[in-house]
């Protein structure tokens, strides 16, 4: 099986921030919710208290955003009403 590197990035952000949300992407992507997004979270939780990177996994295209607490998360989640991944979903062979 290979090793599924984790990018620097990545690496960062899952020492610095506690709370982690694994978002599906939407079939035919974010459109302008993405930008909707990032201006809330800009406004709302501030630039430097979260990361947004690609966590794509076997068989599903998410995001992964990552957040200092679970309050930001369940408002980000709710705001926006974004499809979660949950690791039941994923199906690692």
């Amino acid at each position: 099986m290979p090793n599924r590197a984790r990018s620097p990035l990545k690496k960062n952000a899952e020492s610095k921030f506690p709370v982690r949300v694994r978002i599906k992407t939407p079939e035919l992507g974010y459109g302008r919710k993405l930008d909707e997004m990032f201006d809330w979270l800009n406004c709302e939780v501030g630039q430097n208290n979260y990361v947004w990177v690609s966590d794509r996994q076997p068989g599903h295209d998410a995001s992964a955003v990552y957040l200092r607490s679970l309050d930001d998360a369940q408002k980000l989640v709710e705001c926006f009403e974004l499809e979660l991944l949950f690791l039941e979903e994923l199906k690692l062979v």
